[in-house]
């Protein structure tokens, strides 16, 4: 399944691989780069922050939360570097949204049809 969604996900990954290589460039900037999971509308259930990278499902307050600890934790030591978010305890979110899916049919499409890809960005998908 991870491999499906790296493949639907590639033309917009590849910009955000590039926008971080551009930024990393300017060492003046104070930049960290969030690593969330899947990002799913959940009640908060609590986050904490690792130098992996996140593939749990985690929810909208709790990447705002992850976001401000990266902010207040020691001294700027996330700059520069990228941040996981880990959800804490309680359930796990047991589906994702019907329209996931129907992002990741467009995104498979483009990679495999870049064509597309140019198609859908004009239809505004």
């Amino acid at each position: 399944m991870r491999a499906v969604a790296l493949r639907a996900a590639f033309h917009v990954l590849r910009d955000l691989r590039l926008a971080a290589e551009y930024l990393r460039g300017f060492e003046w900037i104070p930049v960290s780069f969030w690593q969330p999971g899947p990002i799913v509308k959940d009640e908060a259930r609590g986050v904490s922050l690792t130098a992996e990278e996140g593939f749990d499902l985690i929810s909208y307050a709790d990447v705002a939360r992850g976001i401000v600890k990266i902010v207040e934790e020691g001294d700027g030591m996330w700059i520069g570097k990228e941040v996981g978010f880990v959800a804490l305890g309680g359930k796990k979110v047991k589906s994702l949204p019907p329209s996931t899916f129907i992002w990741m049919l467009v995104g498979l499409l483009g990679y495999y049809m870049p064509s597309l890809w140019l198609v859908g960005r004009k239809m505004g998908l």
